[in-house]
């Protein structure tokens, strides 16, 4: 092995919080490493190039009321920076509704059966509630048996693979509110569902966000810019395949024939690879796997199209568990440069759980996406396709199974012993979360990790989740 190279600070990951830790850090002096295993920074908010096409990991956006967060983001992006108001919908029984709502959005326009149940619900949710243990109890609480049924219920299995019951109450209250970005907007029960039909359209504030342009992946692609001016060093194509510990430090982060002594690591990659790579070392091994801790893989179908048909949202969601994908996003409505020559672009979103078949062989599965795209009427045909590229995207999503909590926190707490240790990000934290919240959480650990190093101080830093 060669000879160890030395940082103040090592990144494993180069999504948008391991980019921006390492762009805090190298800002204030410190010597910074990032190590990517993908060919590209960006992670889960990096862009695909398709000659003069482009396609994001399914929709980013930034969108917060942080100040210093709002700041950072438009100072790493300048003069590439949009705003762009927000037009996302729901596919349900043959109709596109916006979402959240918004005065389009009639529950009159369901079919009556389900009007009257939705009223039958409003009524009785105010007396017959019980603490929600699954992702089905709390939807029911807030929502009622009659939208779980006729939505929540299909989309929830389809995307996680796993039933509403098997599924934590952790994921409807990250999944609902990762879902709305204006946090003015309350739609948390179905009374307040209700009540927002009745709010004028002039009363009606409209959401906006920021959006890198080009495609999100900029966003990063820009990092790595400032990062390097400072002296960092960025490296891809470059797997971590083992992590040194010694008296409850890490001491150094292995990658194929190299060797990197660190000061500090702060780790973005999945938490119980973490555990794997640390192998039998003393204290280490005494660390839980995190068994049952496991990620959603997304197989991404990305199709150039002859021209841009069907409602113009940025991104849409199809509950139904007949049709075989969960969403579906429009890089040309974030940016209409993002896909040349007046073409279109769908970037469709199918699960793929371990063990299914859509994994191992999705070009099996295009036939019937483009058969459904038309039913939903985004495409006349499988002639309006002209280029299909499909991407397999790893570990995009925790998946919160009843019962996660209790390996979750005997591995964090197991690797809470290293002094150096800092885990951020989605997945480093298993917690699922915006890019706003991976920059406000990565400002924070970054700057606080500088001032201690300046000190001498070894303390510890709070990897919990910060909501902000």
């Amino acid at each position: 092995m060669a000879a160890s190279e030395a940082y103040d600070v090592i990144v494993v990951g180069a999504g948008v919080c391991g980019m921006t830790v390492a762009y805090e850090a190298a800002k204030l002096g410190k010597s910074v490493l990032v190590l990517e295993r993908e060919g590209e920074v960006g992670g889960l908010a990096r862009s695909f190039q398709y000659g003069p096409h482009a396609f994001d990991v399914g929709p980013h956006r930034f969108h917060t009321a942080d100040a210093r967060v709002k700041a950072f983001i438009a100072e790493v992006l300048g003069e590439d920076k949009l705003e762009i108001p927000r037009v996302s919908m729901v596919y349900f029984r043959g109709h596109y509704y916006h979402w959240p709502v918004h005065p389009s959005l009639h529950l009159l326009r369901f079919p009556w059966r389900i009007v009257i149940g939705i009223g039958i619900d409003l009524v009785f949710r105010l007396y017959k509630k019980r603490p929600p243990k699954s992702f089905a109890d709390y939807i029911v609480n807030m929502y009622g048996k009659t939208l779980y049924n006729v939505f929540f219920r299909d989309y929830s299995t389809k995307f996680l693979g796993i039933t509403p019951e098997q599924t934590d109450a952790d994921w409807a209250k990250t999944g609902i509110d990762r879902a709305i970005i204006d946090e003015r907007l309350k739609i948390n029960t179905l009374s307040e569902l209700i009540k927002s039909l009745f709010v004028p359209k002039k009363d009606r504030v409209e959401s906006v966000f920021y959006y890198g342009r080009g495609g999100t992946g900029i966003f990063a692609e820009k990092l790595v810019d400032h990062i390097e001016k400072w002296g960092g060093v960025i490296r891809t194509n470059t797997a971590v395949d083992a992590v040194e510990t010694h008296d409850g430090r890490v001491t150094a982060v292995c990658a194929g024939k190299e060797r990197f002594a660190c000061g500090r690591l702060v780790w973005t990659a999945p938490m119980p690879l973490l555990r794997e790579l640390m192998g039998e070392a003393p204290r280490a091994h005494e660390i839980p796997a995190g068994e049952g801790l496991r990620y959603l893989d997304i197989v991404f179908y990305n199709f150039v199209t002859k021209n841009r048909q069907g409602p113009a949202f940025q991104w849409c969601y199809y509950g139904e568990k007949h049709i075989p994908f969960n969403r579906v996003s429009r890089p040309d409505q974030f940016d209409p440069d993002m896909i040349a020559d007046g073409k279109g672009g769908l970037c469709v979103e199918v699960s793929a759980p371990p063990g299914t078949t859509v994994w191992d062989d999705p070009e099996a599965l295009v036939p019937d996406i483009v058969e459904h795209l038309k039913i939903v009427g985004l495409v006349d045909g499988p002639d309006d396709i002209l280029e299909t590229h499909i991407e397999r995207v790893v570990e995009c999503y925790p998946v919160y199974f009843a019962g996660y909590r209790k390996p979750l926190k005997d591995l964090r707490d197991g690797l809470h012993q290293f002094d150096n240790l800092r885990l951020a990000g989605r997945t480093g934290l298993y917690w699922y979360n915006n890019m706003d919240h991976s920059i406000a959480l990565a400002q924070k650990l970054g700057r606080k990790m500088a001032r201690d190093m300046a000190k001498g101080d070894a303390g510890a830093e709070d990897d919990e989740p910060i909501e902000v």
